[in-house]
């Protein structure tokens, strides 16, 4: 599944259409032809429940570049191949394929993020899940998508507000407390009486109470 989603990335990425999707140039090294090949040396076997197979990495590459990974490494006195096993459930699409994609960024791969609420906030939470190294300019940029497309019409703004509010991540400091950012835009007093539908049944209804 996940090397489907890898050739689903790739054809994202060659996209033209900037309203619907940002292409994000990475930072790091290109190991395209490294990522997820096991006869590639590759010493670590990535697991998330979830998500079916595993996936192959290399902790010269991960570890630099994931904090998270990097000091789980660092507190793991094996040698050799070992097994990270991803502590987030990734059954649904949004987070398995956000997964993927920023362990592909970590490659060098560019990152393709549609306009899709849930893609954008998974991605969120996962580049923080991660703590990838330059994180905060690829989330600002994402951010910045967010707001941009929920400034031209309401229910995109509305289903912005719903995925937002399912990630701890997308609610921190980390992202700029983008729940409020959102709520301030969506739940007006001029939205709720003139799109009652989608701001109050289709939204705040939804919401979790906080």
């Amino acid at each position: 599944m996940h090397r489907q989603s890898r050739q689903d990335g790739r054809t994202a990425a060659g996209a033209q259409n900037a309203k619907a999707l940002v292409v994000i140039r990475s930072p790091f090294t290109s190991n395209e032809d490294m990522f997820d090949k096991p006869d590639s040396f590759a010493d670590i076997v990535f697991t998330a429940h979830g998500m079916e197979g595993e996936i192959h990495l290399h902790k010269f590459i991960v570890g630099m570049a994931c904090g998270s990974v990097g000091n789980a490494l660092k507190n793991n006195s094996v040698s050799g191949c070992v097994r990270f096993e991803w502590p987030y459930d990734t059954s649904g699409d949004a987070d398995r394929s956000a997964l993927i994609k920023v362990l592909q960024f970590c490659y060098g791969i560019p990152l393709s993020v549609s306009r899709n609420s849930d893609d954008c906030c998974a991605m969120i939470a996962t580049f923080i899940r991660l703590q990838v190294r330059n994180r905060v300019e690829v989330i600002l940029i994402i951010v910045r998508f967010i707001i941009e497309s929920s400034q031209e019409n309401v229910r995109v703004a509305a289903k912005h507000l719903k995925a937002c509010a399912k990630y701890d991540e997308c609610c921190s400091g980390e992202c700029w407390h983008l729940n409020v950012t959102l709520a301030k835009m969506v739940l007006t007093k001029k939205n709720i009486k003139e799109h009652g539908d989608i701001v109050v049944d289709g939204c705040l209804m939804d919401l979790p109470p906080k």
